[in-house]
């Protein structure tokens, strides 16, 4: 008895009977364990596939969501250079006005004085 609890207190030895045991009761169990394991295994690949189809969905609609506002932004960064192209075109255009008009009635001067009227 001493060369088997000598064997038995091997870790080594231990697992080798553990495995060997396994091994002669597998063929009793699997099946039985297999038939009960395949509803649960079914169960959770088709809660996969669902939480999988539901990610793909919400993914497409934030994806969507996005692009949109990309493209809200870009009208208003358009519209906004249309105003200041607007704004610059008004500018440019008072600007040559204003000196088209002092062009046709000549230079500014100041009134001319009376050489009798005194400053005080």
């Amino acid at each position: 008895m001493a060369l088997v609890d000598d064997i038995m207190k091997s870790n080594a030895a231990f697992g080798l009977a553990v495995g060997a045991g396994l091994a002669v009761v597998a063929p009793f169990v699997l099946p039985i364990v297999g038939g009960a394991a395949r509803p649960i295994l079914k169960a959770l690949i088709k809660t996969a596939l669902v939480a999988y189809e539901s990610g793909r969905e919400q993914a497409a609609e934030l994806a969507e969501f996005g692009e949109d506002l990309v493209a809200e932004v870009r009208a208003e960064l358009e519209q906004e250079h249309a105003q200041h192209a607007a704004a610059q075109a008004a500018a440019a255009a008072a600007v040559s006005a204003a000196a088209a008009g002092s062009a046709v009635s000549g230079p500014v001067t100041s009134p001319a004085r009376s050489p009798g009227a005194s400053g005080a």
